[in-house]
């Protein structure tokens, strides 16, 4: 369905399987600062890990949190 998300569990050594239907399609999905984040295409969205539910307030563009790039946006 595109919504499928594999998680790999370091301790058992497994690969899990979630599906979250409430998150827009992701190409990846991490932790940074105990905050969840799925990103697709050049933005990206906080979420639940456990619910899946996407904070809808917080949708924003990669290239102005998580990475340089000179005079972006900028003219």
């Amino acid at each position: 369905s595109g919504h499928e998300v594999y998680n790999f569990d370091i301790k058992t050594k497994t690969v899990k399987k979630k599906v979250w239907d409430r998150l827009p399609v992701s190409t990846s999905a991490f932790r940074w600062r105990e905050h969840y984040y799925c990103f697709h295409g050049p933005d990206f969205a906080r979420f639940h890990p456990v619910s899946g539910e996407a904070d809808v307030d917080y949708s924003k563009v990669t290239r102005r949190s998580f990475m340089r790039c000179p005079n972006n946006g900028m003219r």
